[in-house]
């Protein structure tokens, strides 16, 4: 339904789509990372992800090579999709915006992992990532055609006060 919100328009159907599985995806990887793996595994998922590379599947643990396989497909998925339209360049920078939130993700794991307890502007450093909003912004951009220049992705990329306010709300 949060997609239906972003874009009501029908002529968006397909960036409903597209944002529903990033969404979905996102979703099951802050439950990997909030519930389900050890820090080890965590560790190991954060490196492949940050490679982005088929041949990193082999380092992790099994229950996670599908987890890893479905990013990189979905990814795939949508660049070979927004080709066909010459607007591929904005995979790139959702795929930047789903490492982004990954580390923050990874970050927050640790503190856990060692009993840290962040600083208030430590925290609110790294929450502005792992809230999810700016990768979940980013990614909404991938279907809105005329709306998501290159120009757009670059604008959002740079952190603009917008963005980072709403974040903080």
């Amino acid at each position: 339904m949060w997609t239906n919100a972003v874009y009501f328009e029908p002529q968006y159907r397909s960036a409903q789509i597209m944002l529903t599985k990033i969404v979905k995806l996102i979703s099951i990887i802050d439950d990997t990372y909030d519930s389900y793996a050890t820090i080890d595994e965590l560790r190991l998922l954060t490196d492949a992800i940050e490679s982005w590379d088929i041949n990193a599947i082999d380092e992790l643990p099994d229950y996670m090579k599908f987890l890893y396989s479905t990013i990189l497909n979905l990814y795939g998925e949508l660049e070979t999709e927004l080709e066909s339209e010459g607007r591929s360049y904005g995979v790139s920078h959702a795929r930047d915006a789903l490492i982004q939130i990954v580390k923050a993700y990874h970050i927050e794991a640790e503190w856990l992992n060692k009993g840290y307890v962040p600083s208030f502007d430590e925290y609110m450093e790294n929450a502005l990532i792992s809230s999810g909003y700016h990768v979940f912004a980013i990614s909404s951009f991938l279907g809105m055609e005329e709306i998501g220049t290159m120009e757009a992705f670059d604008w959002l990329k740079g952190f603009p006060n917008i963005d980072t306010a709403v974040q903080i709300i």
